[in-house]
């Protein structure tokens, strides 16, 4: 019987940290700003995503 719920994703993304101080990701097939801080602002990050839950890293 499929289930009604996706595979879980697992993603390790390379993004910089907008001039606002957010990263933009898509999850449900809409767009998430998910608010780090301004004083970070175009510092490259490393973003794992495992399902529902994410953590910037910087590089």
């Amino acid at each position: 019987m499929p289930s009604k719920f996706s595979k879980a994703e697992h993603l390790l993304r390379k993004d910089t940290i907008y001039s606002d101080g957010k990263l933009t990701l898509r999850y449900a097939g809409k767009l998430r700003h998910l608010g780090i801080v301004q004083t970070y602002a175009g510092i490259p990050a490393l973003t794992p995503v495992n399902d529902r839950e994410g953590m910037a890293i910087n590089k």
